[in-house]
């Protein structure tokens, strides 16, 4: 007679690997509703992801995926709510499609930030002398919860508002913005000048509009 042997395959005891895409670690966002991208990986396929975080205080299953996932290809839980500020924590858990389902998380969490108080602002001053041909330091304080990003300066002559380019903070929490700008105006003109700032969330505040009449001989 003969003998045949048939070997069993081995179950699948492996659980997904999982990779969280976005939000990027130590992210600082200022959005309300959030989508976050995973990609899951497992020969078995996949039955389903969740998305766990702190969000309410404790790590637990805050959304679900349950369709539509395939193996190594780029997936999305949308939390369709707001979050509140504050630092947070979030992984991805999830199942394959083996016959006794194998589940995990990431490796690591990633944390994230919500922000959405905009930089404010004190100290807003020029230096005494206004005339014509005459350079003026323009000065505003900012700070912020978080770290600031950046401002612009913004100048009225003649109607018709001119801004400067973005100019970086070096991402603290407390700064002065500043600009010098020659002043060519004719004596009598009124100008206007303000700031605008925002921090790494991309909150965005503004100083109001300031005035002062160029000083020197009216003809």
């Amino acid at each position: 007679s003969t003998l045949i042997t048939v070997a069993a395959a081995a179950a699948d005891a492996t659980p997904p690997t999982i990779t969280l895409d976005q939000p990027v670690n130590n992210t600082n966002t200022s959005l309300r509703n959030i989508t976050f991208r995973f990609t899951a990986t497992d020969g078995s396929g996949l039955k389903n992801a969740t998305l766990y975080a702190n969000f309410s205080g404790l790590f637990i299953a805050n959304q679900s995926n349950q369709t539509g996932l395939t193996s190594g290809t780029q997936a999305t839980i949308f939390v369709n709510e707001t979050i509140s500020e504050g630092f947070f924590i979030w992984n991805i858990f999830a199942c394959d499609n083996a016959g006794t389902p194998n589940c995990g998380f990431a490796n690591a969490n990633f944390t994230l930030r919500v922000d959405r108080t905009p930089p404010a602002f004190s100290n807003i001053v020029k230096n005494i002398s206004d005339y014509q041909f005459y350079p003026i330091q323009f000065n505003t304080t900012w700070t912020d919860n978080n770290s600031l990003f950046g401002y612009i300066f913004s100048f009225n002559r003649s109607g018709a508002w001119i801004n400067t380019t973005l100019i970086r903070f070096d991402d603290v929490s407390s700064a002065v913005s500043t600009n010098i700008t020659v002043i060519n105006d004719t004596p009598g003109t009124v100008l206007g000048w303000q700031f605008y700032a925002n921090d790494s969330a991309g909150n965005l505040n503004y100083t109001p509009v300031q005035t002062f009449v160029v000083g020197g001989i009216v003809w």
